[in-house]
């Protein structure tokens, strides 16, 4: 399935909270092999992210960076570009049917719509 960095993200919180839950094996495993291919390409693009802030942003002296308002624009324009992009997880969906047994927020639920068939 295709999706973009964007829901990477989103989901990442959600497949974690899966990830720690009691589920049958069978979709444990479903879980994981997700969770491992969406943790990649969650590092991947947090590492470009960071990227982003070095270029454009400054150190605030205790250790985190800021963007400097004359590069906002900037800075803005490329981290959506980033995460409009769209990478392959091979992984299979999740069905929604396995998740039944399993208490998600509405929050939570959106976050991974692109990760499950309904």
């Amino acid at each position: 399935m295709k999706v973009s960095l964007d829901q990477v993200l989103q989901a990442e919180s959600a497949l974690r909270k899966l990830a720690t839950t009691s589920l049958p094996a069978v979709t444990a495993f479903h879980v994981s092999r997700l969770l491992k291919e969406v943790n990649e390409h969650y590092r991947q693009s947090k590492e470009i992210e960071m990227k982003l802030f070095e270029k454009y942003g400054v150190s605030d002296g205790k250790g985190n960076l800021q963007v400097l308002p004359v590069n906002e624009q900037l800075f803005k324009k490329e981290l959506v570009e980033l995460l409009a992009i769209e990478v392959e997880v091979s992984a299979k969906a999740l069905k929604i049917e396995q998740l039944e047994s399993v208490s998600l927020t509405p929050a939570e639920i959106f976050a991974l719509e692109p990760f499950l068939e309904v």
